[in-house]
């Protein structure tokens, strides 16, 4: 059968034409897929200070004003960068998250919500960052990929790799918020190993998708093997530190902003993958 194109005698575009337009379009959400996931690792640690903070710790309130304005700084550029996409949905979705932001963060400035109400709101808009940054892919055309090596790595960075993040981001706040209280249950301890074990699922994810894109582009693996190593031991490190000091230990002994500050510097290595990954699309 005819293409559509030749039907109705039209002749379809060069492929060198689709390929440069297919790139094109790809190119226009490296941008907002950037922005979106610094976003992303600031609402998580905003998380985790809030934790900190509504539990009583004092000490944490400088460090979450700060990230405070500097998510506050990073939304208008967030959202301009979006404007290439010409995707209304986006916008609208981006405007909402910023919405919630807003009152969120006033609410946590202002000690109007208790820690776990807190924890829930964070989380919730974490989610909606995360599907955000889905749909940035799917309407530039990231996640159809026609390349294996761009394509695993896209899955890898843009996908298992913020996922990953998350649930080191959640454990980080909950278990900085028990170690201030002293007090760790039975309940608290199962959700610390469930969200442990979910972390390392999504490690496993990342790692499988990385391989793939390497062995596809032997270029990724001398320009990422070093940092993505790096990343894999951080985490490891963050399972082994939530196991020790919490799920496994008999009483908390360890103090909660020295786990923060532990559990971030693990997960910031995974901030440090996704960036230099990034900088390899960028340039593809």
């Amino acid at each position: 059968m005819a293409a559509p194109a030749a039907r109705w005698g039209l002749r379809s575009p060069p492929r060198r034409l689709v390929v440069w337009r297919a790139a094109r379009s790809e190119a226009s959400g490296i941008e907002p897929a950037g922005h979106i996931l610094k976003l992303v690792q600031l609402t998580q640690q905003h998380r985790g200070l809030s934790a900190n903070l509504l539990g009583g710790n004092d000490a944490v309130k400088g460090d979450r004003d700060a990230r405070q304005a500097a998510l506050d700084q990073l939304l208008p550029r967030a959202g301009q960068s979006l404007g290439p996409l010409e995707a209304p949905a986006l916008q609208a979705e981006f405007e909402t998250i910023g919405q919630e932001w807003s009152a969120l963060s006033k609410a946590v400035s202002e000690r109007s919500i208790n820690g776990p109400q807190s924890f829930a709101r964070h989380t919730a808009l974490i989610e909606r960052q995360l599907n955000l940054l889905e749909g940035v892919a799917d309407a530039s055309g990231m996640s159809l990929d026609p390349h294996a090596h761009s394509y695993f790595l896209i899955q890898s960075v843009l996908v298992h790799l913020p996922r990953l993040t998350e649930t080191l981001g959640q454990t980080r706040a909950q278990g900085s918020l028990a170690l201030n209280r002293g007090e760790l249950g039975a309940a608290q301890r199962a959700q610390l190993a469930a969200l442990t074990d979910l972390s390392r699922a999504h490690l496993r994810q990342a790692r499988r998708s990385l391989d793939k894109a390497v062995n596809a582009e032997a270029a990724y693996g001398q320009a990422l093997g070093s940092t993505a190593q790096q990343a894999w031991q951080q985490a490891d490190a963050a399972f082994a530190l939530t196991d020790q000091s919490l799920v496994q230990a008999e009483a908390p002994s360890l103090a909660g902003s020295e786990y923060f500050t532990r559990m971030t510097g693990h997960i910031d290595a995974q901030f440090t993958l996704v960036t230099a990954a990034f900088d390899q699309l960028a340039a593809t």
